[in-house]
């Protein structure tokens, strides 16, 4: 019997997380079935730019709590591979919107699929009643987490 200390709630959740991560985010197949290089930021912003077309670079930082120049350095890169595009904004100025292309739209409806499938994994081991017992949590804990988000 070991005498260190037993891990606090915080770290067992740590522990777990970080084993969604490993095995569902950061790993996500490519067409060809190989694991593609994953960027946690690129994700956030065409998720971001599916939910509120036509934001700013400066509205995805805010938002995202970026720097802006990681920000901007994404930005081009999701453009340079044709997955978004800049427009002139329909208020004039110099302000540029953002908004995902038809790639950038099939890019993502193939991570929203995959990411269902993920999220089947992830429930699978839990019988109907737990299931309906973390489903609710899950979404406390969320909704607790924008609410901060909103706050600041």
């Amino acid at each position: 019997m070991s005498n260190s200390p037993r891990p606090t709630q915080s770290e067992r959740l740590l522990a777990s997380i970080g084993v969604i991560l490993d095995r569902m985010l950061l790993q996500e197949p490519s067409e060809s079935g190989r694991p593609m290089r994953y960027n946690p930021l690129d994700y956030a912003i065409l998720r971001m730019l599916e939910q509120q077309p036509g934001c700013s670079g400066s509205d995805i930082a805010r938002r995202l709590s970026a720097a802006r120049t990681s920000v901007q350095s994404a930005l081009d890169r999701l453009e340079r591979i044709n997955l978004i595009e800049k427009r002139a904004s329909e208020t004039g100025g110099r302000i540029r919107t953002l908004h995902l292309t038809p790639e950038g739209q099939d890019m993502r409806q193939r991570i929203h699929a995959h990411d269902l499938v993920n999220m089947d994994a992830l429930l699978k081991p839990l019988s109907q009643e737990e299931r309906e017992t973390m489903l609710p949590l899950l979404q406390r804990v969320a909704k607790g987490l924008i609410d901060m988000d909103d706050q600041s």
